[in-house]
Formats: C-alpha cells, structure tokens, sequence
C-alpha cells in the first residue's frame, strides 16, 4: 500500500483561512469535471477565538500526530488526544470534501468548556453525499439544536484531500498552533509542516525547475535564450523531486497548455522550443485538486503554475 503525504498550513494566515471556512459551506464542482458551486441550506459556523490555544505535535512514543495542550503555567498534566488521520483520510478517499477537527456546542445555552474537557470530547465532522453534517466516527448525523438551523464549532484544523495520496491540513490560526516544527515519516504516512522554505501547497509540490537555454527573470517570467529550446520540469523543486523520492511521481495528473512546441521527456520533464519571432509565449501547469481546494483556495493553494515566455 502506498503512503499518504500530509501536508501542514499552520501560518498565521486568516485570509487563507477565511477561504476554507467559506468553502465548506459550499458544494463545489468536481475540480475535474467542472459544474456549477451550490450553497448548503445550513451553515458550518467556527467560533473564532480561544485565549488558551491547543496545538499539534508529534507524539513520540507512538510517532503520531497528537493535539491538545501541553502541560505549562496553570496546567499540571497534558491535555493530550491522539489524531485519527487514517478515519480522516479514508472518509475523503471515498468522496468527502473536506473533514474538520473540533469541539461541537450543541446548543445555545452551552456554557464555557473548560480546556480538560473540550479536547477529549473534540470530534470529526464533515458533511455526506446530501449535506447533512455528520460526526464520522460515529456516522451519525448532528442535530442542530440553534435557532437559526446552523452548527458552531470550535474548529481546531480541517484536512482537505489535494489529489490522489496528498492531503492538506489546514489549521485555524485563531484557534489553535504548532507545539513544534512537526517532520516524520511511519509505515502508512508522511506528515511535513510548510515553513517559511516550503511557501504554499503549490511552491511544495508543483515547483518548477529550468534548465538550461532559459532564465527565470521574474515569478512567472521566461526569458528564452537558447537557440535549441530550453527543458522545464514541473516538479524539478517540489518535495517529491528533492526528498520523498520514493514518491511515484508519474501517479501526478500534471497538465500543460502552452502555445509553444514541446515534446515531453520520460522523466516527467519537457522541452520547449524558443517562441517564434514576435511570439509571446505561455506555459500553463496544472494538477486538478478537489473542489474546495480548486476553487476556493486558488489563490493560494491550489496546484496551478504560469509562466510567460519571452524570446532572449
């Protein structure tokens, strides 16, 4: 069986953020086949602040991802659970949009949670086929009892899945944070943090390298000096080219459209020719993700690379 690669959003990027949570409220084409976005009847509402913040962090003694709060100041013990990333992934592998993380208040007199009980007593939440909201462990639909028909949630983290065997765990930057820089690898999955190097989901996985006859004169800008053409690897600076090597890169729907002539490498890569005389040209790569992910997260996340290229 393959492993699956979770990929960690934890900068403090409420815009980023903010696309998720409006996401999940919205039934989203099929970032393949197209379609046209619907409003679900009932909203998914986070509560968007918590003084005390709760964070994930790398359990060493069973070498999985554990959330909660680590003993400190007013804490004696830890507050700690363990994360079910298998349930997550599998209920997505089978065509859920997105699965969240957090503490459900059932109703409007709910009073304040006290930190040891609001994290064991978290749970996972999506939303099935029809759109009701649902505990999946429990498979079991949760009953709104508010008076405008909505759910709240303090939400810690959603994981959305990008494409096939990579996820992305997107955390509430109000609600919670990392306890550490979290890397490990076991039997079924890769779990990496995208720091400061990293960037985006996008500059992690879909990272072009360019070889040589062409120079990179801008972010998206391709100064073709080669008389022969110049050779471009989509994946060249990504992950799966540098570290997880183990990683079946061909299991990638990469898609091109350009204007340029090309042929395409066995490696993955290919060869462009120079535009032609008075010729812009494009080069446009794209990994189709899910719905959410295509479309509400495309300015930031999604897996989608340009470049104009211009004759040197």
């Amino acid at each position: 069986m393959s492993k699956k690669y979770i990929f960690i959003k934890a900068q403090e990027d409420a815009k980023h953020w903010l696309n998720i949570y409006n996401g999940i409220n919205i039934k989203w084409p099929d970032g393949q086949n197209g379609g046209n976005a619907e409003a679900f009847e009932s909203d998914i509402d986070f509560y968007s602040r918590r003084e005390m913040r709760p964070s994930l962090h790398l359990d060493e003694e069973t070498n999985n991802l554990a959330f909660g709060y680590k003993a400190f100041g007013q804490l004696a013990d830890d507050i700690v659970t363990q994360i079910d990333l298998p349930l997550m992934m599998e209920y997505l592998d089978n065509g859920g949009a997105a699965v969240g993380y957090g503490y459900y208040f059932d109703s409007e007199f709910t009073e304040a949670v006290p930190s040891d009980k609001i994290i064991p007593n978290s749970i996972y939440f999506s939303r099935d086929a029809e759109g009701k909201v649902i505990n999946i462990k429990k498979n079991r639909e949760i009953v709104s009892n508010w008076g405008d028909g909505n759910y709240k949630f303090a939400c810690w983290f959603i994981l959305i899945k990008a494409t096939t065997d990579i996820y992305y765990l997107v955390m509430n930057p109000q609600m919670s944070g990392l306890y550490e820089k979290i890397e490990y690898s076991n039997d079924t999955e890769v779990v990496r943090v995208l720091d400061a190097h990293d960037g985006t989901l996008q500059q992690a996985i879909l990272s072009p390298s360019i070889g040589r006859g062409a120079v990179n004169i801008a972010d998206n800008v391709i100064l073709a000096t080669g008389k022969t053409g110049f050779k471009l690897d989509p994946l060249g600076e990504g992950v799966f080219k540098l570290y997880y090597k183990d990683f079946d890169v061909s299991s990638l729907d990469v898609r091109l459209k350009t204007n340029l002539k090309y042929t395409k490498n066995d490696d993955g890569s290919y060869k462009f020719s120079q535009p032609e005389d008075g010729q812009i040209g494009y080069i446009y790569f794209r990994i189709p993700t899910t719905g959410l992910l295509d479309y509400s997260s495309k300015d930031t996340d999604a897996l989608r690379k340009s470049y104009i290229v211009i004759k040197g």
